[in-house]
């Protein structure tokens, strides 16, 4: 857009506000957060539908803001420069404050602070990796002696083991053993879920991080639209369906996003026992 139509949008932005495409809180469209230890309970799908119908208001509010913006740029650059001239001598005191909003958008201040915006994101999720790496950690450190007793099993099982034209399975008193490990195995994970999944934990607490993060963000883009947005309704009068920002939505849906793959290093359920001779299994890798 050209010089004079962003200062003309700044103008005009008192006019047409660029309101949020939701009129609740954005935030109550998440799902509440899951304190268990297992994807089975239903939080991936929850927020996938929610996330989902975020995203669909998102592309509908874009495609009337595209519309709306497309009107602006054909009408013609005389005609465009008299309706702003129209509007500054009606409204000097709102035009000199829309002036003065549309130039901070343009300082070095306003720039240092969408850069600073994008390290603060960065670091967010490098510490997400380094929660990723002391969750492995404490994972490792409880299942390393049961991950002893089960290759212990895995030699005695092999010496003596049921044979069949299939092959050869652990027998029963090693399929028996096994199972036992394994709901040690299951009990150990659930000891680390206690802490690191729990409403205090590790991951809770960088996501609200995360969100606090997503959520400053919110007034800074919706009023990078809003200035941007003004000038629409002079072009084009006041339609039905207007210019509204998808900032608060945008970042919802980025959040809800994060949300999702956290949750996922979840395990899906316990791991499940070993049934019979054919479903006898070796150590767990």
């Amino acid at each position: 857009m050209k010089t004079g139509l962003v200062l003309g949008a700044a103008l005009l932005a008192a006019a047409w506000p660029a309101t949020s495409a939701a009129d609740q809180d954005v935030w109550a469209r998440v799902p509440p957060l899951p304190t268990g230890c297992y994807q089975s309970d239903g939080f991936a799908a929850k927020i996938e539908t929610a996330d989902a119908a975020v995203r669909a208001d998102i592309q509908r509010q874009d495609a009337i803001n595209k519309q709306l913006q497309e009107q602006v740029r054909s009408i013609d650059p005389m005609e465009l420069a008299s309706r702003q001239q129209q509007y500054m001598m009606d409204n000097p005191q709102e035009a000199m404050a829309l002036m003065k909003r549309n130039a901070a958008l343009g300082t070095q201040e306003a720039s240092d602070d969408r850069l600073q915006d994008i390290e603060d994101q960065r670091k967010l999720l490098q510490s997400l990796e380094e929660i990723d790496a002391r969750y492995k950690a404490a994972l490792d450190a409880q299942f390393a002696p049961v991950e002893a007793k089960f290759k212990e099993l895995d030699v005695r099982a092999q010496k003596d083991l049921e044979l069949t034209e299939a092959g050869g399975f652990y027998k029963p008193w090693a399929i028996k053993e096994w199972n036992a490990l394994n709901a040690q195995r299951n009990a150990a994970y659930e000891r680390v879920c206690a802490e690191w999944w729990a409403a205090s934990g590790p991951f809770r607490g960088w996501l609200q991080r995360y969100r606090d993060y997503a959520a400053g963000l919110i007034p800074k883009h919706e009023e990078m639209d809003a200035v941007g947005a003004g000038f629409m309704v002079i072009v084009v009068g006041t339609p039905k369906a207007s210019f509204k920002s998808t900032a608060a939505l945008n970042e919802v849906d980025d959040y809800m996003g994060q949300a999702a793959k956290v949750f996922a290093k979840r395990w899906e359920a316990p791991r499940p026992d070993a049934e019979g001779v054919e479903d006898g299994r070796p150590a767990l890798k």
